[in-house]
């Protein structure tokens, strides 16, 4: 496991002493012309080092020398929208065109990179001690198969809280689903409340009494009574953090909470006002989705659980065990940081899979061995390249009707490469039918070369006329299938 070391101001007043001016990007909060005169500074030498998110790596340093990429398996090195760039891989084509050396930092690297290193590309080093020899936290799975009657937190669970309030200490308890809980459905006529832009169920948000669609945003009032049959009995689905807040206050009266989440935290001054209040000891638990999964480093912070592990493993997506693997290793990172031991407990129905029972050892070499077995024999990344043309149209009929013309171009193309060194899947509705009103088809490609899969979208896209209705994205090496 890589240590994780937060940069402090003090730190970055050393690096500023010791290397000159430094310059933390910020493009989405500047005017165009401060976005000119800050790329003047960086063009002219003044600036030596360049801190920011993935567009910093486009900053026109005249002498580069070294690009950090830290957290390197981030999918939102990805730019979800066109271009379509990966961060960490244009970093690394910069650097071969400056001369320059990469870094790629990480606790879990991205199977790619892990890939690359044991293929002798990457030139690996390891960190397996954490600063000041602290030691990493005692792990635990509580399989909840045997907890029929937790209400989202075991008794271990609750001991172990109680147990670490007693001594003053600081609880992190994490739960990767906002809202209160992910559907309503009614109880006589079993109709969800779905979203009427989407094929999908809306969440309820109850401290707004709300509905609401986390693809589209589109919200309304929680309905009194089932707009199908009139009932008012509805039963709930999978809960969030909302209601885990009202669990919490429920079994700890006393402790002081603070809930992290896209919907408490609107503003930027709140992470701010979190980091501070958890550094002041004004906060017992602190409990919130992915954003308090990283970059946390609280010393008082002595355990940390994890709700339900199982959310991110059940995503009907390839890289679904990678992803559960790197969260539970990033959330179970944030105990024990101190010169007080640490303590982790992972929730789960599903303790025997390889990703959570890897995780819970920190065992990143075993867990990227069994996953590259797997990919391997369902040739997927990185034995293969991918790449995802997703269709949209408002018109389900127009739609099918064209994707009747993309499949025949398949089967075509598939016969002229009967060695399977490229494949398809497809084309076929997505996994989320459809969002905003726009019906969704797509359509996977594979390939053992990079060239062949360029070549396979260039001759559908060469052959295929499609009405101005329907939209077509092409992301190479996607991040998600969904």
């Amino acid at each position: 496991m890589i240590p994780e070391i937060a940069l402090t101001p003090q730190m970055l007043e050393r690096f500023q002493g010791n290397f000159g001016k430094i310059l933390a990007v910020q493009h989405s909060q500047l005017t165009e012309k401060d976005r000119y005169a800050q790329w003047k500074k960086i063009r002219s030498g003044e600036i030596k080092i360049v801190i920011g998110a993935r567009s910093a790596v486009f900053s026109p340093l005249p002498n580069l020398g070294l690009i950090v990429v830290d957290e390197e398996h981030e999918g939102t090195y990805k730019q979800d929208n066109s271009p379509r760039y990966q961060g960490r891989d244009l970093a690394i084509v910069r650097a071969l065109l400056s001369g320059a050396q990469v870094i790629l930092g990480s606790a879990t690297p991205a199977l790619e990179s892990w890939f690359n290193a044991q293929q002798g590309k990457y030139q690996l080093t390891q960190l397996c001690q954490r600063p000041l020899d602290y030691r990493l936290p005692e792990v635990k799975i509580v399989d909840l198969r045997d907890e029929p009657d937790a209400d989202m937190i075991s008794p271990s669970l609750v001991e172990a809280i109680d147990r670490r309030l007693s001594r003053q200490e600081q609880v992190i308890l994490f739960q990767n689903r906002r809202g209160y809980s992910s559907f309503m459905q009614c109880l006589k006529c079993g109709k969800l409340v779905k979203c009427s832009n989407c094929e999908i169920s809306m969440s309820y948000h109850r401290d707004r009494e709300e509905m609401q669609c986390h693809y589209c945003g589109s919200t309304f009032p929680s309905p009194r009574k089932c707009p199908e049959c009139g009932s008012y009995s509805f039963s709930y689905g999978a809960p969030g953090t909302q209601k885990l807040e009202q669990i919490l206050k429920i079994i700890f009266p006393t402790a002081k909470l603070l809930r992290m989440d896209s919907d408490s935290a609107r503003k930027r001054e709140t992470y701010t006002s979190m980091y501070k209040r958890m550094k002041k000891k004004d906060v017992d638990i602190l409990l919130g989705t992915q954003m308090i999964s990283k970059g946390l480093d609280f010393p008082e912070v002595t355990l940390v659980g994890i709700v339900n592990a199982d959310i991110s493993l059940n995503i009907p997506d390839f890289r679904a065990a990678e992803r559960t693997f790197q969260l539970l290793t990033q959330v179970a990172g944030r105990s024990g940081r101190g010169s007080k031991n640490g303590e982790v407990l992972i929730q789960t129905y599903n303790p025997e899979h390889y990703a959570i029972e890897k995780a819970s050892k920190q065992d990143f070499p075993g867990f990227a061995q069994q996953e590259l077995e797997f990919r391997k024999k369902l040739n997927y990344p990185p034995y293969y390249r991918l790449a995802r043309m997703l269709f949209l149209c408002p018109s389900l009929e127009l739609l099918r009707t064209e994707m009747a013309h993309v499949g025949f171009l398949v089967q075509t193309l598939s016969k002229a490469n009967p060695d399977g060194s490229l494949l398809f899947l497809g084309p076929a509705p997505a996994p989320f039918a459809r969002i905003s009103n726009l019906y969704r088809f797509h359509l996977i490609i594979r390939g053992v070369l990079s060239k062949q899969v360029q070549e396979a979208i260039n001759e559908i896209t060469k052959n295929l006329k499609l009405p101005s209705a329907v939209k077509l994205q092409i992301d190479v090496d996607p991040m998600s299938l969904m």
